[in-house]
C-alpha cells in the first residue's frame, strides 16, 4: 500500500489512463460549453458593413431628400423674389413715364397751342355769326310725318286694299 501524506487510502491509478483522443473530444465539449455560457457580442455595423449597400443608398436618399428641397425651394423662392422685384421697379418706372407723357400732353392741348396749331394748317377762328345755337326741348314731341306723293303701284294697293275692305275678306 502507499501512503501519500499520511493517507492510507488506495489509489486506483487506472482511473488516470484515459486515451488522447478522449481528451481531446473532453476539451472540445468543455470549450463549447463554455462559448454557450458567453455573452454574445453584439455586432455594432452599419448597412454598409453587412453588404446591404443598397438599403444604405436608398435611406441616405430619404433622409437627404428633404434637406435639398428645402435648400432648392428657398434658391427658387430668392430666385422669384428678386424677379418680382425687377418686375415691380419696371412696373413703378413705367408708371412714372406714363405720369409724364400725361403731363406733356395736357401741357399741349391747352387753348392757346390749339389756335396756333390750326393757323398753322390755314384754319381761321370762327366769327360769332357762324355759331347757331340749337334748342332742344326736354319735352316729347311727336311729329306726324307729310304724307309722301303716292306712285302709280301704290295707288293700285290702295285701290285693291279699299276693295278688300269693302267686301270684307280682309
Amino acid at each position: 500500500m502507499l501512503q501519500y501524506n499520511g493517507n492510507t487510502e488506495v489509489l486506483d491509478l487506472g482511473l488516470f489512463d484515459v486515451d488522447e483522443s478522449e481528451i481531446e473530444k473532453r476539451e472540445e465539449a468543455v470549450q463549447r460549453q463554455a462559448r454557450r455560457l458567453q455573452p454574445k457580442k453584439k455586432v455594432n455595423s452599419t448597412p454598409c458593413k453587412q453588404g446591404n449597400w443598397l438599403v444604405f443608398v436608398i435611406l441616405a436618399t430619404l433622409a437627404l431628400a428633404p434637406i435639398f428641397m428645402f435648400f432648392y425651394g428657398s434658391i427658387e423662392l430668392t430666385s422669384l423674389n428678386s424677379e418680382t422685384v425687377a418686375v415691380m421697379s419696371r412696373l413703378d418706372e413705367a408708371q412714372r413715364e406714363n405720369g409724364r407723357l400725361n403731363t406733356e400732353l395736357n401741357s399741349m392741348i391747352t387753348p392757346s397751342r390749339v389756335s396756333e396749331f390750326a393757323a398753322e394748317h390755314g384754319l381761321v377762328r370762327e366769327q360769332l355769326a357762324q355759331v347757331k345755337h340749337i334748342r332742344i326741348e326736354l319735352e316729347r314731341v311727336v311729329e306726324v310725318a307729310e304724307p309722301r306723293e303716292l306712285g302709280f303701284f301704290d295707288r293700285i294697293e290702295n285701290t285693291f286694299n279699299e276693295i278688300l275692305e269693302f267686301l270684307s275678306l280682309n
